[in-house]
């Protein structure tokens, strides 16, 4: 018997099973775009297009407390902070830092999250 291989013929390219928007390989300038759409991102993809921004603009050079993209997705973080896992929740106090962010009802949103999902944290989590 004879066997020959041969590659498989696919019609169609198989639907990727996570879409993510990959905001580190961004500038500040796309970042800035994709977070204009807050409303259609995913609590990761808010979460990260935060943080992103926030290591684009080491030299603290604008003020994002009064950026009307910005204003809009911590005002859609203190909105819907509820259902965001451990990992986001860990990571939003970093991206509110890091942005200079100093409304005090997202660090208090964050904070509160931050110790309902104390459990869920390993020692190198915290490190």
């Amino acid at each position: 018997m004879k066997k020959s291989n041969r590659r498989a013929k696919v019609d169609q390219l198989a639907v990727p099973r996570h879409d993510y928007i990959n905001f580190k390989k961004m500038s500040g300038n796309e970042i800035l775009l994709n977070l204009d759409n807050y409303e259609n991102l995913s609590h990761s993809e808010l979460v990260s297009g935060l943080y992103e921004l926030g290591k684009r603009d080491p030299g603290n050079e604008h003020d994002w407390n009064f950026h009307p993209i910005t204003y809009k997705c911590i005002k859609s973080f203190k909105e819907r902070a509820h259902p965001f896992n451990y990992r986001h929740i860990a990571t939003m106090p970093l991206a509110l830092q890091s942005l200079h962010i100093t409304d005090s009802e997202a660090w208090q949103k964050a904070s509160k999250h931050f110790i309902r999902m104390l459990h869920k944290y390993k020692a190198h989590d915290m490190a």
